[in-house]
């Protein structure tokens, strides 16, 4: 079941890296790294990518690893957190045992 979540987490991570690129701090608007440090910040370990117009940073939040994207602007956008799943609340942990149990039933 582990690997089954985190082989699905890579594979997403995997797709959203295909479309970007990197790009160095020195290159991203401080509006935007004003943004993330407001609402992240604890943000250490911080990597940017821009895809398209918009810019993403990737880092570490306390014990999770986040995805946080923005405009140009320094708009938030979207953020994904990676969290590990002994972590994951029950609830959560119990739909997606459900989802796997079904796609077995898929095959």
């Amino acid at each position: 079941m582990k690997k089954i979540t985190l082989i699905l987490l890579c594979a997403v991570f995997m797709s959203i890296s295909v479309y970007a690129q990197s790009v160095p701090a020195a290159q991203v608007p401080s509006a935007v790294k004003k943004t993330l440090m407001t609402k992240y910040p604890k943000a250490q370990d911080i990597e940017w990518e821009k895809e398209s117009s918009n810019y993403m940073a990737m880092f570490s939040n306390g014990e999770d690893w986040t995805e946080a994207s923005f405009t140009a602007a320094g708009v938030w956008t979207s953020s994904n957190v990676n969290i590990d799943p002994e972590k994951m609340p029950a609830a959560l942990m119990a739909t997606v045992k459900k989802l796997t149990q079904d796609l077995k039933y898929l095959e």
